[in-house]
């Protein structure tokens, strides 16, 4: 089943509404209340920044300023609830006139009023709650059913319901995206939809319009800590696009990426001189435990299999040479061909994604990767194929 794509998130939206001076202004009343003071908080990705209070009298308050331009605010008060307080988020600009009226008892029973660009939010908004809502009454119903009989045809039913009301959802959210002029609508609407790709890939065209978004946001407000958020969002997507290109890189079947590699002695060795040559590359350490302890098994591999076209590239990340040289020694490893992952400044673990030892790879003699993190008689039984 299609999980939601968004939750529900009372972020209201703004704009200019113009009056004397530049100052923003705030009035508003606030219902059924024991509070005594409102605060205006600026929130973005990175911060929740105080910018005035105002103590209510008789429920009802002011708020008056200069802000630094357009972006997402909040109203919050001390109450009686399990979090201890309450939140109406809103847009602001300079030059702005807000009228609000909340109510602590009832806070969703709100109104925050400004110009088009306000009721376009509100109307996002209610729109938001609406469907959360019909969504979550769907979803008890499913749950109760499938517990009785996941098969059952009511189940089976009520999730094609959530699916196409989800489906319907969706295309509205994108509409508002294609057509709102406002560059605080996209970036509340962009940051729900990149919360439901956390620890995932983002899809493709989302990062294009978000690209063509953060330009956008460059040109018109480069100063904005909003513009920052999204030009650290665009970075980290592209460090994120590299990370997984390079993982692709070293599926099995790739062609295994050439490095040089540095002996101890300031010597370098290229991997593709192996080529013809089946190659185990072994990342190891003096002071790895779990290296020690499967080394025995790569000197079996070589004792077997050397005369017959195996070759051992020990890679290793020891800082101390001399404990390096020592651990070769007493290990037995023999061979010939040792390299200094430290000494070539950790080029080839950061080229084979080594965040952890021992790993190993296993190249073909066409330079293709064959088979990676192999211990044991999974090593033995790799090679065999190989030489086969």
């Amino acid at each position: 089943m299609k999980r939601i794509l968004f939750a529900f998130l009372t972020i209201i939206l703004t704009n200019c509404n113009a009056i004397g001076g530049d100052d923003y202004v705030i009035n508003g009343k606030l219902n059924n209340t024991a509070a005594q003071s409102i605060y205006l908080e600026r929130i973005s990705h990175t911060e929740i920044k105080m910018i005035d209070s105002s103590i209510l009298k008789n429920g009802l308050f002011t708020l008056k300023g200069p802000i630094e331009g357009l972006g997402f605010y909040r109203l919050r008060i001390r109450a009686n609830n399990p979090q201890g307080e309450l939140f109406w988020f809103l847009s602001l600009n300079k030059k702005e006139l807000v009228q609000a009226t909340l109510d602590e008892k009832n806070p969703v029973s709100y109104t925050i009023t400004s110009n088009e660009a306000q009721k376009e939010f509100q109307d996002l908004l209610k729109n938001f709650g609406a469907h959360q809502a019909d969504i979550g009454q769907l979803y008890q119903q499913y749950n109760a059913l499938s517990q009785k009989d996941p098969n059952s045809k009511e189940s089976e039913e009520i999730g094609m319901q959530i699916n196409s009301k989800n489906d319907n959802f969706n295309k509205y959210v994108t509409g508002v995206i294609q057509t709102s002029k406002n560059l605080m609508t996209k970036y509340y609407l962009y940051s729900v939809m990149l919360q439901q790709f956390q620890n995932q890939a983002v899809p493709e065209q989302l990062t294009q319009d978000i690209r063509l978004y953060a330009d956008k946001m460059t040109k018109e407000l480069p100063n904005s800590q909003y513009t920052k958020d999204f030009q650290a969002i665009i970075n980290n997507l592209d460090l994120q696009k590299k990370m997984a290109e390079s993982k692709n890189k070293l599926d099995i079947g790739s062609l295994a990426p050439d490095i040089d590699l540095v002996k101890d002695d300031g010597s370098k060795v290229k991997l593709s001189s192996f080529k013809g040559k089946i190659v185990l590359m072994d990342f190891w350490a003096s002071w790895c435990r779990p290296c020690r302890m499967e080394n025995p098994n790569v000197v079996a591999a070589y004792n077997k299999y050397k005369d017959r076209g195996l070759v051992i590239l020990s890679i290793s990340q020891d800082q101390d040479l001399v404990k390096w040289k020592a651990a070769i020694g007493q290990d037995g490893l023999i061979w010939k061909t040792h390299f200094s992952d430290n000494m070539a400044g950790g080029v080839a673990s950061s080229t084979y994604d080594v965040s952890y030892i021992p790993k190993t790879y296993l190249i073909d003699k066409l330079g293709k990767i064959a088979a990676k993190d192999l211990r044991g008689a999974a090593l033995d039984a790799e090679i065999e194929k190989l030489i086969k």
